[in-house]
């Protein structure tokens, strides 16, 4: 319909009110269209948001079925398979009855090795009650420390001791491969709350190693030095103040750990401890050492960190078996020049600390492989550390190196890995 007709002022009223009506009727058609369109529109989003919940709703229950799946052929399989910790026995329902002679079979073998087992625990648990808990005499026993080595062979016999009236703990006797006649003797009190070392330990003069580590230890008893033939004493993580003079009666004694306590000083007849290998006492609130600190020849190691250590005597140079130092997190100023003299030393541990110069004589340490000298002082390093050929690593981060000294320190230790 041509609008421009309708327009004309020349039209008479019944073409007018004609034209009128066409209009008026295409408008309600074109309404009627934008209203059909629109519930079109609408029934497709509907079509499509329900699409999405079903294949949401598909997935979900896909997952709770695999889940239930999952969940049902474990219990059936872990009722199928022999349980190693029932001794082997088996289920009649899942195996059937063609293994029903067998698991017979078993089920007596078992019930004799539990015989001989509770007969052989009645044997070797002298001190305690019948009531008392077997003790595990298995290669897992032997785990008990690093120095318990796997060339042992299980423990060959067990007793108790009485901590408390009601807490017994097992005294373990290994015995070493290459000869049964030398034996081994463990006493693990680890964990164990105790304030004091209880009166039974002692009588129990055979010890090697006792383990006393994270308890509330405030005082290490005078008796412990009728422990004659300790090798090896962990006291660590407990809250010690100080060490008996009685301790250095341990002659025998080789590794110390005294880690995580409260000690300020060391005895003053410290180095009477001539066959000490292994000595640990970092964390603790150590500010010097005792000047015969060097008198222990046999020393491989010493952990310092963490203390308040200001300064080091000069005889520690005297530690020629030395191989690890760590020196760390401490308020030292310096190193002593007897540090040279520790021709074995292969890693030395002197970060976090106020140094801010090194002694010459560092070059003499020929064997360090790992020198650690962050988060110090330093401006700079003396020239002679590049005669340190045998050295792989070195850290130098947060000190006070300008370009130039950063560009020859890379050029005297070509083949180290250097961090600045």
């Amino acid at each position: 319909m041509d609008i421009n007709k309708w327009l004309n002022d020349d039209l008479s009223e019944p073409e007018m009110d004609k034209m009128t009506g066409e209009i008026m009727s295409e408008l309600k058609e074109y309404r009627l269209k934008q209203q059909l369109k629109q519930r079109l529109q609408a029934q497709k989003r509907q079509r499509a948001l329900i699409k999405r919940i079903v294949i949401v709703g598909g997935v979900v229950v896909t997952i709770v079925l695999l889940a239930l799946v999952f969940w049902w052929n474990k219990k059936t399989h872990s009722t199928a398979i022999p349980n190693e910790t029932n001794m082997g026995f088996q289920s009649s329902t899942v195996i059937g009855q063609q293994n029903d002679t067998l698991l017979t079979d078993k089920k007596d073998r078992t019930q004799e090795k539990a015989t001989t087992s509770l007969n052989n625990t009645a044997d070797s648990t002298k001190q305690i009650a019948n009531n008392t808990p077997t003790i595990d005499k298995s290669e897992s026993a032997i785990a008990l420390h690093p120095s318990v080595k796997p060339t042992i062979k299980p423990a060959i016999d067990t007793e108790y001791i009485y901590l408390t009236p009601q807490q017994t703990r097992p005294v373990y006797f290994y015995t070493e491969t290459s000869n049964d006649k030398d034996t081994f003797t463990v006493l693990d009190l680890s964990k164990t709350k105790l304030t004091t070392i209880p009166p039974s330990v002692f009588p129990y003069v055979q010890l090697k190693i006792l383990l006393l580590n994270k308890n509330n230890l405030t005082v290490l008893s005078k008796d412990i030095a009728q422990l004659s033939h300790l090798e090896e004493l962990n006291v660590s993580k407990n809250k010690l103040t100080a060490l008996p003079i009685e301790l250095t009666q341990l002659s025998h004694l080789t590794h110390l750990n005294v880690e995580e306590n409260k000690l300020s000083v060391l005895p003053n007849n410290f180095d009477e401890l001539r066959n000490l290998k292994e000595l640990r006492l970092s964390s603790n609130k150590l500010t010097e050492l005792p000047d015969h600190f060097g008198q222990l020849p046999q020393l491989k190691l010493v952990d310092l960190e963490n203390n308040r250590l200001k300064n080091l005597p000069e005889s520690i140079g005297q530690l020629k078996e030395l191989k690890d130092l760590n020196l760390g997190q401490n308020e030292l100023h310096e190193l002593p020049k007897s540090i040279g003299n520790l021709k074995n030393l292969k890693t030395l541990d002197v970060s976090h600390n106020k140094i801010w110069r090194l002694p010459d004589e560092i070059s003499l340490l020929t064997d360090l492989t790992s020198l650690d000298l962050s988060h110090n002082y330093l401006l700079r390093l003396p020239a002679e550390i590049k005669q340190l050929k045998q050295l792989k690593y070195l850290n130098l981060t947060e000190n006070r190196f300008d370009y130039d000294e950063i560009q020859r320190i890379k050029q005297w230790l070509p083949n180290c890995q250097i961090e600045f």
